[in-house]
C-alpha cells in the first residue's frame, strides 16, 4: 500500500483513519495525489490535531481564529 502496488479496502482505510485519529478523506487523497505525501506535512498536522484535541472549547475557538488568520495572510 504504501509504495502504490496495492489499494486497501475502505474497512481497512476506516481502520486506518481511526487508528491515526485522522478523517478518511485525508488518507484517500494522500493515495490519490500525483506525488508521494509531504511527511512532513502529515506529521505536522497530526501535531496540530493532538495539540487542538487537548484544548478547551474557549481556548480551541482561539487557536482557530489564530490559523484561520495565518491561512488568509498566506492566500495574499
Amino acid at each position: 500500500m504504501e509504495r502504490g502496488v496495492s489499494l486497501p479496502s475502505y474497512e481497512t482505510l476506516g481502520r486506518l483513519a481511526d487508528k491515526l485519529a485522522i478523517p478518511i478523506k485525508d488518507l484517500t487523497e494522500a493515495m490519490e495525489g500525483d506525488g508521494p505525501a509531504d511527511q512532513e506535512r502529515i506529521e505536522l498536522e497530526a501535531r496540530l490535531t493532538d495539540i487542538a484535541r487537548s484544548l478547551d472549547t474557549p481556548k480551541l475557538r482561539i487557536a482557530l481564529e489564530q490559523i484561520a488568520v495565518l491561512a488568509k495572510n498566506g492566500q495574499n
